[in-house]
């Protein structure tokens, strides 16, 4: 049965989640056991309720404490010992991903946030994040980004048929089923386009990293944070419980022929749909601002799908 145990979280409200742990009866316990004692380590004067102080009392256990720092205020606390006193300060603060756009960033607007793995976060929220963290940050305008490492297509060209405004991606479709659907458009009047890349991203020689199989964190980061979940078609995943497949297979014994390790070559897949394009039950391709086309290998039918972000 202890294979069973296990440790997951789950999206509450207002900001909150649920850290859920499935363990065995007398791992409980002793966990429990630990939480309270831990919880106890303040005076009664501490303005915290018993679910706080055990809610601090776990966090605290989880970066290596043995107690909490009481709040009553007094300079005269017996509880602040240095056996119960917190090693807050020198706290390793965990890795985030929030995702934002600058102008909320900076004060200037108020758009949601969202934090991977969890989901949309209050704009202040953010901010405040923002104020005690050391950033990492990815600055990029992801469609440009995405358009400078678009495949281009390695054969003769093909005169495609004309494309209105209104069938033009640069247009700004307002939400993912109007781009799904100009995407569609624009495969139905020039389906030569749906073309397999060598994964090269029309590029002559490898930019640093590429002939490497595991992306680089940037690189990771920057994938995950505009695909936003799994590619496949119907999937959503979030991208930070998805593998980073290579669209174009990665070639071990020749990375240079192979397809390479870049953004344009790069995809989010969950475990189950990471195999079915292992065995090439459907395959895809990536056509312009990150589209994917999927193909299926057996019935003919066909996809499109959309990064969350653009």
């Amino acid at each position: 049965m202890l294979e069973h145990r296990d440790v997951r979280t789950r999206a509450d409200r207002h900001g909150l989640a649920q850290l859920q742990a499935t363990l065995s009866a007398n791992e409980a316990v002793e966990a429990l056991g630990l939480i309270n004692e831990a919880a106890g380590s303040v005076c009664n004067h501490d303005p915290r309720n018993a679910s706080t102080r055990r809610a601090d009392a776990l966090v605290a256990l989880l970066h290596g404490e043995n107690g909490l720092t009481c709040q009553c205020g007094s300079e005269t606390c017996e509880a602040a010992s240095p056996s119960g006193r917190s090693t807050a300060p020198s706290r390793r603060k965990p890795l985030l991903h929030i995702v934002c756009d600058l102008a909320t960033l900076l004060g200037l607007t108020s758009d949601p946030a969202s934090i991977d793995g969890y989901g949309p976060i209050d704009p202040d929220f953010a901010r405040e994040l923002a104020a005690d963290s050391t950033w990492q940050a990815l600055f990029v305008d992801f469609r440009s980004q995405a358009a400078g490492n678009r495949p281009r297509r390695q054969h003769a060209p093909t005169v495609l048929p004309l494309v209105t405004r209104r069938d033009r991606l640069s247009r700004e479709p307002k939400g993912c089923g109007d781009r799904i659907r100009a995407m569609q458009r624009l495969v139905a009047r020039a389906p030569d386009i749906v073309r397999r890349s060598d994964g090269h991203g029309a590029q002559p020689d490898p930019p640093p990293g590429a002939l490497t199989y595991a992306p680089g964190a940037a690189l990771a980061a920057w994938v995950r944070a505009v695909d936003g979940h799994c590619r496949f078609p119907g999937c959503s995943v979030p991208a930070n419980r998805c593998q980073l497949d290579h669209i174009a297979e990665f070639d071990p014994s020749d990375p240079r022929r192979g397809g390479w390790t870049i953004a344009s070559n790069l995809q989010c897949l969950c475990r189950h749909h990471h195999q079915v394009k292992t065995y090439r039950l459907w395959t895809p391709v990536m056509l312009e601002d990150r589209a994917i086309h999927w193909a299926d290998s057996t019935s003919g039918l066909t996809a499109v799908t959309v990064p969350e972000r653009h």
